[in-house]
C-alpha cells in the first residue's frame, strides 16, 4: 500500500499558523482584560484622599459606675465631590485604654 501524508514543510507551516492565531487571540483578550482592570483601579484611586476627616471633639473618662466612656465627634467633608458615601465604617482603637469600639454609620448614598 502506498500511503501518503503531508510533507514536513506543510506540517511546519500549519503548526506555525495555528500557533500565531492562538497568540493573536490571547493578545486581544489580554489587552481588553488589562484595560478593564485599569479603568476599575483608576476609578478607585480617584477616591483616595477625597475625604477630609477632622476630630472636632474628644472626651474620655469614667462614669459613675466605674466604666470607661469616650465621646468622639468627627467632621467628614467631601470637598472634591468626587465620591458619594454609602456606608462609613468607623473603628476606634485606643491601645493604652480599655476603649475599643467599632460602629457602622449607614447613609442613603451610592458607593464611589
Amino acid at each position: 500500500m502506498d500511503r501518503k501524508g503531508i510533507s514536513p514543510l506543510v506540517a511546519s507551516v500549519l503548526l506555525i499558523a495555528f500557533t500565531l492565531s492562538i497568540a493573536g487571540i490571547m493578545a486581544t483578550w489580554s489587552t481588553s482584560f488589562v484595560r478593564g482592570k485599569t479603568s476599575v483601579i483608576t476609578s478607585q484611586a480617584e477616591c483616595i484622599g477625597s475625604l477630609d476627616v477632622e476630630v472636632k471633639n474628644y472626651q474620655s473618662g469614667v462614669d459613675g459606675s466605674g466604666n470607661a466612656v469616650a465621646n468622639v465627634t468627627l467632621m467628614i467633608r467631601n470637598p472634591k465631590s468626587t465620591i458619594s458615601l454609602s456606608d462609613i465604617l468607623i473603628s476606634l482603637e485606643f491601645p493604652t485604654s480599655p476603649f475599643n469600639q467599632t460602629e457602622t454609620v449607614k447613609g442613603n448614598h451610592e458607593e464611589c
